[in-house]
């Protein structure tokens, strides 16, 4: 019972923190203690009631989620809050409970979901432990994929604190599962400098995969999404920090983990080298369609250098792979080999298949009837994969055409105008709503993305600083 209370508190104490709306810690642990206080005596004392019937996962789960509604309540109808800050508290609120309700899943119905496969990161940790090496000569690597960055590693950092091996594996699921959280996050808030992420957890936790007991259970692919976000985060980084000339700690970083991820095999190759690759290139192609000459040379500088960063440690890595092959039982099939198409038939099937995928990955299940309630499920993965992977990216490569349709005169560009008042001066703002990166000692309350209402921490405060020095010059 005792640990059951304290994981209540925990996990009520993480939600009213990401719930409150305070700008203090000492303001959000009061609120978070006072409502967790308040809603744990009503809950043991409903237990003892009615424990016969209900088991302590279900009040833990319920405590939690009243928690979380108090704390949206309390902050939602704050006097210092923003609209704006009310949409997005109501997205944290639907995360928050999407997170709580995938934690409960694991703990409670994981445990029960038993198979070959979801065994086998268990499996390979035992043996791994059993021989003192991370890549044991008895083990028998299945599909061609040595097991590298997968989610043993987690069950292996398990194992060390209980011998329970469901325990393990279901706590190893949970941590992959939030680490992977943690990974969008980052992205989102570095690369895409946005909350996109408020909307991108729900929908990887929901849809990726389509399936509970692969993304939830087994967390079998979640540590591809891991791997595909952070690495994503990084190319940005390296990308962003080109015009710097030096070895910068995103490049470092990537390199390392992109020699251990293409140890795992050409599967690696498809998920990490190529797209990212195509990715850069295209977008240098993009820019450069729109340069001059001279710049079309720095792009194409540029092109290569990122070429060598991400094509250089996928074929150290998959040297290694192959080296390793060598020694250790590896199932290489044609199924997990490359293979080139030699029809236009084979490649229009390829294509298909491909489409279907990405549809399957959101749950889509041809065999159900459209009026039920698996038609529906049907229509919503139908809606979320076509606006995910074919609309947005589609829209990401559109131009805006904003430009004036007027030619710059020379009379425009140097106008004759005389000022008769040459003593006062008229600053004029426009954007007054766009802001700078907030920092520890100069945050604000953004009011959108980059955006505040606050006009001493927008772009008109360099009006306030030009102001009091030309007022210096009398």
């Amino acid at each position: 019972m005792l640990k059951w209370l304290l994981a209540f508190i925990i996990c009520s104490f993480v939600t009213g923190f990401f719930l409150i709306n305070e700008k203090r810690y000492k303001d959000k642990v009061l609120q978070s203690g006072k409502v967790c206080f308040i809603t744990l005596i009503p809950l043991i004392t409903l237990w003892k009631i009615l424990e016969d019937k209900k088991t302590i996962y279900e009040f833990v789960l319920v405590g939690v989620e009243v928690c979380a509604a108090i704390n949206l309540f309390i902050s939602f109808f704050s006097k210092t809050i923003e609209q704006n800050q009310r949409e997005i508290l109501i997205l944290k609120f639907v995360l928050t409970n999407v997170l709580v309700i995938v934690i409960y899943s694991i703990f409670t119905y994981g445990r029960t979901c038993i198979s070959s496969d979801t065994a086998i990161a268990s499996l390979l940790a035992k043996s791994q432990l059993k021989h003192r090496c991370y890549f044991p000569k008895t083990w028998y690597y299945g599909n061609g994929d040595i097991w590298v960055l997968n989610p043993n590693i987690f069950v292996l950092l398990t194992m060390f604190f209980t011998k329970d091996q469901s325990l393990a594996r279901v706590v190893a699921s949970i941590s992959l599962v939030m680490v992977t959280v943690i990974s969008i996050i980052y992205h989102s808030q570095t690369s895409l400098k946005s909350k996109s992420w408020l909307l991108s957890i729900p929908l990887f936790l929901i849809f990726l995969f389509g399936s509970e007991d692969m993304i939830l259970y087994q967390a079998a692919y979640t540590n591809q999404m891991l791997w595909i976000v952070l690495c994503g985060a990084l190319v940005y980084k390296i990308y962003e920090n080109y015009e710097y000339k030096k070895l910068n700690k995103f490049l470092l970083v990537y390199e390392i983990l992109l020699i251990f991820l293409l140890m795992g095999g050409i599967r690696m190759m498809a998920e990490q080298t190529i797209p990212v690759l195509i990715a850069c290139l295209s977008i240098l192609y993009m820019n450069a369609r729109v340069k001059e000459k001279s710049d079309q040379i720095a792009l194409a500088k540029k092109g290569l250098y990122m070429a060598c960063v991400i094509l250089v440690p996928s074929s150290v890595g998959y040297g290694i792979y192959q080296w390793m092959c060598s020694w250790h039982n590896v199932n290489n099939t044609d199924s997990n080999a490359i293979v080139f198409i030699d029809s236009l038939s084979s490649a229009l099937n390829s294509f298909w298949s491909t489409i279907c995928h990405f549809y399957n990955c959101f749950g889509f299940n041809g065999n159900v009837e459209l009026i039920s309630v698996d038609g529906l499920k049907n229509l919503i993965s139908i809606f979320t994969c076509t606006i995910v992977c074919f609309i947005v990216p589609v829209l990401q490569g559109k131009k805006i055409k904003n430009e004036s349709k007027y030619a710059l005169t020379e009379e425009m560009v140097t106008p004759n105008i005389n000022f008769e008042n040459k003593k006062d001066i008229i600053i004029y703002h426009t954007h007054t709503g766009e802001s700078y990166t907030p920092t520890a000692n100069n945050n604000y309350v953004a009011s959108g993305n980059f955006r505040t209402t606050d006009l001493n921490q927008s772009v008109a405060r360099v009006g306030t600083e030009l102001t009091n020095n030309l007022a210096a010059y009398g």
